[in-house]
């Protein structure tokens, strides 16, 4: 009898090791489901803030920490609504720029906004309305101090565009040096150390009417100390 059992056995196993749906090294059936990716939204009050799936849970909660300090800051009722989109892909977050520009009746292609992002090695962008961050620049990561002072800065250019809210051309030092400053108090109100920006590899002593506009012979730091300043 043990030998007509073991005999069924071995013929049991042979027929299953033939079978090349089961496989010793293919068992599909026992590995794991993928994740799905779930993009979530979140209310910061009248901040709507898209984060997309690749972002991880330390980066949403200092994300929606800090978007909330830069809140605290603002003059109360001076910022109606806006949105705000974190992603680590930049061909989503471009694609979520593109549409948003787009209905805003601005006329640009999803390709020229990814140069920008990449030619500029930009952390962060700011429209009226709308901040994009890109968690998936690798200087998010180079200093973690960087992420706060990008997030209060571009919240910042939020409440001067929504100030503004007019077609003429605003100095560019006075834009970024005013959302710099802004952004270095409230890192300071908060006891939180900041990034420092230095010119020890360049001079910047221009005057500020050569700081209007980004230009390739003046190097952009100058624009953001001299406009804080």
């Amino acid at each position: 009898m043990k030998k007509i059992l073991l005999f069924a056995y071995l013929c049991v196993a042979l027929a299953v090791m033939r079978n090349e749906g089961f496989r010793v090294g293919s068992i599909h059936f026992l590995a794991p489901a993928p994740s799905a990716c779930n993009p979530q939204t979140v209310a910061v009050r009248q901040v709507v803030v898209h984060i997309d799936c690749g972002v991880s849970g330390s980066d949403q909660s200092q994300i929606i920490d800090f978007i909330g300090h830069a809140l605290d800051a603002m003059p109360r009722g001076a910022l109606p609504g806006a949105r705000v989109y974190a992603f680590t892909d930049l061909d989503q977050g471009t694609a979520a720029e593109h549409d948003f520009l787009q209905s805003e009746g601005y006329d640009i292609s999803a390709g020229q906004l990814e140069l920008a992002w990449l030619n500029n090695d930009y952390l962060g962008q700011a429209f009226q309305g709308a901040v994009f961050l890109y968690v998936g620049n690798s200087s998010w990561r180079r200093d973690p101090l960087l992420p706060p002072l990008t997030i209060l800065h571009e919240m910042h250019h939020l409440l001067q565009y929504q100030l503004l809210n007019s077609n003429r051309h605003v100095p560019l030092w006075l834009l970024e040096g005013g959302a710099d400053e802004f952004a270095l108090r409230e890192l300071s109100a908060l006891h939180i150390p900041a990034p420092s920006r230095t010119s020890s590899s360049y001079r910047c002593d221009y005057p500020l009417a050569d700081l209007d506009y980004e230009q390739e012979a003046l190097p952009l730091a100058c624009v953001y100390m001299e406009g804080a300043q």
